[in-house]
């Protein structure tokens, strides 16, 4: 989504978050990457925001079962030459109409997920011509008392493991080098 977020060759990046902030620190260090914020109150969406608060993306609920959800990233810049915003009836349905304004809006990711009673798994993928999508990595959430999952690489490399602490609310990742 911005070239902030891609992990550089210092080895493990750790990021961690704060409210609705998402911190990169080093044992010296901390440097805000993004933040969020909901919008509405039944058809509700994420607006990503970049660390200067400028608007980078918006994620909102498509296709919702028990035991599967499909999640929607768009952006106000087309993902590949030649392709088409979003039309009013895909905004009117994602709920983000009001959110979008006059700005026209493009398919950016989608994140296929499915969970059973103790894990969930999904998989990101990204646009492309056409809009067929490519997928990228591969999340799973496994089973433990808190919150623990780890993201491979299609070849199946981890890349990154996400987890909460004790017992906050506040999920901390750990990224391998050049990862987004």
């Amino acid at each position: 989504i911005a070239k902030a977020f891609v992990t550089g060759d210092e080895g493990v990046t750790k990021i961690k978050n704060k409210g609705k902030k998402w911190i990169k620190y080093t044992d010296d260090e901390e440097t805000r990457l993004w933040s969020y914020k909901h919008v509405g109150l039944f058809r509700k969406h994420t607006v990503v925001l970049d660390s200067e608060e400028k608007p980078l993306a918006i994620i909102f609920t498509g296709e919702k079962t028990m035991t599967s959800c499909n999640t929607y990233i768009v952006r106000n810049v087309p993902a590949f030459d030649g392709q088409e915003p979003l039309t009013a009836a895909e905004l009117e349905g994602g709920g983000i109409k009001d959110t979008a304004g006059d700005e026209p809006l493009y398919k950016f990711a989608k994140i296929d997920s499915s969970k059973k009673l103790t894990t969930a798994t999904c998989t990101f993928s990204l646009y492309g011509e056409g809009d067929a999508l490519t997928a990228i990595y591969k999340g799973e959430k496994l089973p433990s008392m808190g919150f623990l999952a780890i993201f491979k690489d299609m070849d199946g490399t981890a890349i990154a493991k996400a987890n909460v602490p004790g017992m906050s609310f506040s999920p901390h990742v750990e990224a391998a080098s050049k990862v987004d």
